[in-house]
């Protein structure tokens, strides 16, 4: 596989960190790797060692991973926006457009800081771990504000409101699809982010865009309104995934 000089001058910026050739907090004032902080033969030997490593790689994964930054986020953001425009077009239509738009305004921006975060090159100045569980806490809060937002701006006379117990049997069903959704979303992550030392705590900010857009998704499709069916068969998608991935970010982090 080739690439051009900025991915792999890119590339070869994330393995100084990788192979601890640099300190995370030794960076310019622009997020740079700082080039005086390491030692030129090291730094030339790490850079034929990523051209090699390069040039050797084959596959699919292996071509996703060498691009830039940027053309990943935009791959996986793509993809992700494509699935709810899907949605969009077979949308049952139960909310009123501004509260459907608020809904998918609010999650969509939460959901554009998780996953920028998560992609976030190893040679920039990393997240502070307070901000990233932040983010990742704000990918659970989020799709809770929102539907409690759309069950409390729904007009109460309506049926589909007032038949949360008729709906809660399709929570299963939600729940199933959103998760099939995250799914989707995480191998698509894994087989784009770079592998590096803050990989298990980047994982869960993945786990929380995953619920983030299951819920998305889900907003677009599904025709139950009441509050129960969407605490238990959306809103506990991004709950279950973050805590399952957190739980296993401390795990890790524990044992080192």
């Amino acid at each position: 596989m080739s690439a051009d000089k900025y991915e792999l001058d890119e590339l070869t910026d994330d393995m100084k960190f990788v192979h601890g050739l640099v300190d995370p907090y030794d960076v310019d004032r622009h997020g740079d790797a700082a080039e005086g902080a390491i030692d030129p033969a090291k730094l030339s030997a790490l850079y034929g060692t990523v051209r090699t490593q390069i040039d050797e790689e084959r596959g699919l994964v292996a071509w996703l991973r060498s691009r830039p930054t940027y053309a990943r986020a935009l791959l996986l953001g793509g993809a992700i926006v494509s699935l709810i425009g899907f949605g969009l077009l077979g949308s049952p239509g139960v909310y009123a457009a501004s509260y459907s738009a608020v809904f998918l305004g609010g999650l969509g921006i939460m959901l554009g800081l998780t996953l920028s975060s998560s992609l976030r090159p190893l040679y920039r100045t990393e997240t502070p771990t307070s901000r990233a569980l932040l983010l990742c806490s704000g990918g659970v809060v989020a799709p809770l504000i929102g539907a409690l937002v759309l069950f409390v701006a729904q007009d109460l006379t309506h049926a589909a409101a007032l038949s949360d117990v008729a709906a809660m049997p399709k929570a299963a069903a939600c729940f199933g699809t959103g998760m099939v959704v995250s799914l989707a979303v995480l191998i698509a992550w894994h087989a784009l982010r770079r592998p590096g030392p803050t990989s298990d705590l980047k994982s869960v900010l993945a786990a929380a865009s995953a619920g983030l857009t299951a819920n998305l998704f889900l907003h677009t499709r599904c025709a139950a309104t009441g509050a129960g069916h969407l605490m238990l068969g959306h809103v506990s998608i991004a709950a279950v995934l973050v805590a399952a991935f957190a739980m296993w970010w401390m795990l890790r982090r524990s044992s080192r």
